[in-house]
């Protein structure tokens, strides 16, 4: 397919202004609309107030939990504040919801490139297993 394609980005995939009990049916909702992706943002210290604003979930555990109930609609971190993770663990984390997912998740090189789809579910597995083979 060819032509534009539109995602939405934000610490809930640009679904963070609604609660978040109505996360899962609203990707669902994005995916039956024609949306490729959700990308989700790293925040802290967000809370709503007086009901207004956003609250914003571990985008891995998030992406999790969306991988588990919608299958086209690609999933990607435009922030993730790494010195917060063991680099294995969270490898290890993200590895495990792509194998599930069949792949179908969207990554970002650097920020002045545009983003990449890639084989992230074979590439996150071999850069995990190169990890974990060097371990003693």
């Amino acid at each position: 397919m060819s032509g534009l394609r539109f995602g939405l980005s934000g610490c809930g995939g640009g679904l963070e202004s609604a609660p978040p009990e109505q996360l899962v049916e609203l990707a669902q909702l994005a995916q039956q609309l024609g949306f490729e992706a959700l990308w989700l943002n790293e925040e802290h210290f967000q809370s709503p107030r007086a009901g207004h604003g956003r609250l914003c979930l571990s985008p891995v555990v998030l992406a999790a939990t969306l991988a588990a109930h919608t299958s086209r609609l690609r999933l990607g971190f435009s922030v993730l504040i790494l010195p917060l993770y063991q680099p294995l663990r969270l490898a290890e984390e993200i590895a495990t919801w792509m194998f599930y997912r069949a792949g179908a998740s969207t990554s970002a090189s650097r920020a002045a490139e545009p983003a990449v789809t890639t084989s992230a579910r074979s590439a996150s597995i071999r850069a995990y297993a190169r990890t974990r083979s060097t371990m003693p």
